[in-house]
């Protein structure tokens, strides 16, 4: 597989090659891409995720000259960006495999999509302690997906961390009629009784908090 992808590399860059070799030059990138990937699959597979990552990086550059210009990834480049974050994550490399997550993220349309890419990101920002980093990019996961617990859940513990608590408690009381059941709005609540009276010195609005516990 990797070989017919150099054959049709080649035949694009030197069609005497590629007539030597019985591969016409309007052969479809598309096609050379589908083998690496497909091969960057089996390597991975096979454990050798260097060679996988190589060929994926491959594939990448040939997209890079054929599609420099493009505003919006192709189907094709968010297949091997898909098959890069997957084996980064595999491979421990959570930075490269937000890098990739946030080149994808702008020109994401599906909102699920887009808010699993961006807790990529905000998961490997909040890895390094880049506190504002990590909220601008679950901010995007809860307004690309507002139903995704796990951006809300990111959301609160890193503005639950923050020096401001009133943003926690803006959020925390925003989110608290959203929530199942009769218990959860209740612990919400309490929860930001005691920090409007603790952190915030607000007694009116621990008051109010307690009111709807």
């Amino acid at each position: 597989l990797e070989a017919e992808a150099s054959l049709v590399l080649d035949a694009r860059t030197s069609p005497e090659t590629g007539a030597r070799h019985g591969v016409p030059r309007t052969v479809p990138v598309a096609h050379a891409i589908e083998r690496l990937v497909t091969t960057a699959g089996y390597a991975r597979l096979g454990g050798d995720m260097d060679h996988a990552r190589a060929l994926l990086d491959r594939a990448a550059r040939v997209l890079d000259e054929t599609e420099g210009g493009r505003e919006s990834p192709s189907f094709t480049r968010k297949l091997v960006l898909a098959s890069r974050i997957r084996i980064a994550e595999i491979v421990g490399d959570v930075g490269a495999a937000a890098r990739d997550a946030a080149a994808w993220l702008p020109h994401e349309t599906d909102g699920r999509l887009a808010a699993a890419l961006a807790m990529r990101v905000a998961e490997e920002a909040a890895s390094r302690g880049a506190g504002r980093e990590a909220l601008a990019a679950v901010t995007t996961a809860t307004q690309r997906d507002p139903m995704c617990v796990p951006a809300r859940a990111l959301e609160l513990d890193l503005l639950a961390d923050a020096p401001d608590v009133l943003p926690f408690l803006d959020r925390l009381e925003g989110l608290e009629p959203s929530f199942p059941t009769a218990e959860a709005r209740g612990r919400a609540a309490l929860l930001g009784a005691f920090l409007s009276a603790t952190r915030a010195r607000d007694v009116e609005r621990a008051k109010r908090a307690l009111e709807r516990a």
